[in-house]
């Protein structure tokens, strides 16, 4: 009985205590090799442990990996994304992370970009 008035106390008070359900993605971190000139393009997927539905944004931490939604809403969820390899030098890398903050938490996936230098096929 203790156990339940404390509870009650709790909640009369606004201090609730609940876990969020874990975000799953389909990586955990991306690695992208790209010819310098050329689009890279590529999908993230996104569920949790429960199957609830989410609710949340996602966002790049550099404007050179854009996603094609800035928000979503679902039980399983796909982000496209794409890195274009244009307006930078050959054998740069470029690291960043991609957000999200959703009603089941947040967690970042970071990513690293190596632009290679453009394949020239010859034929003899």
């Amino acid at each position: 009985m203790d156990k339940l008035k404390d509870k009650i106390t709790r909640l009369s008070r606004e201090h609730f205590e609940y876990e969020l359900p874990e975000i799953i993605c389909s990586e955990e971190k991306i690695g992208i090799a790209v010819e310098i000139g050329k689009v890279h393009k590529g999908v993230l997927k996104l569920k949790n442990k429960e199957g609830r539905n989410m609710k949340g944004l996602v966002y790049s931490s550099s404007p050179l990996l854009s996603l094609e939604m800035e928000s979503f809403d679902g039980h399983e969820v796909e982000i496209g994304y794409e890195f274009q390899a244009t307006d930078i030098r050959t054998r740069d890398e470029i690291h960043g992370t991609i957000s999200i903050v959703s009603s089941c938490g947040e967690k970042e996936i970071p990513f690293q970009v190596t632009v290679l230098e453009k394949y020239v096929e010859a034929s003899f």
